[in-house]
């Protein structure tokens, strides 16, 4: 299940970067060449960079592929790693999940009052509550990461940063 899940969100994040390419390469040509831009581009162009961003955050949460600096590695033996990673993924948790809430409460917002773009006239609601199970999903994901992370407490685990 979650397997098929990750590559439904590599599939999505890849088809949705490649229309945004399509969709600006036609925009720009027809603004530069036939003096016609495709109207709405640039608001679609932004929903779709949302879903691109927050398609992606599920699978960089999964493999541990956040944006990581080592400055003090070399400083710290496993066990202080290990702590550090767990703090860390503790604390990814939490935000995780107050976004996915923050935003959850925000797409409602957004559907209740029908927020809609204002040239292309495309519904908001849908994209917001995209964003909010995208930041569950990490909020999931982490906590797995989390589970395992103290089940391997006094263990050395493999260190993926």
């Amino acid at each position: 299940m979650v397997l098929h899940f990750e590559r439904f969100l590599a599939w999505l994040t890849s088809i949705n970067l490649f229309l945004m390419m399509v969709l600006t390469f036609i925009d720009v040509l027809g603004r530069y060449i036939f003096a016609a831009p495709v109207p709405g581009a640039y608001e679609v162009t932004e929903l779709m960079m949302g879903v691109l961003v927050f398609s992606a955050l599920p699978l960089v949460t999964r493999h541990e592929e956040h944006v990581a600096i080592g400055l003090f590695d070399g400083l710290m033996n496993a066990r202080i790693k290990q702590a550090r990673d767990i703090v860390v993924s503790a604390v990814g948790c939490l935000i995780f999940g107050f976004l996915a809430w923050r935003i959850w409460l925000l797409a409602a917002d957004t559907a209740r009052y029908g927020d809609v773009t204002q040239q292309a006239g495309i519904s908001l609601a849908p994209f917001r509550f995209f964003m909010a199970a995208m930041c569950l999903s990490c909020l999931i994901t982490g906590l797995g990461l989390l589970i395992q992370q103290l089940g391997a407490k006094g263990r050395q685990l493999p260190n993926h940063r």
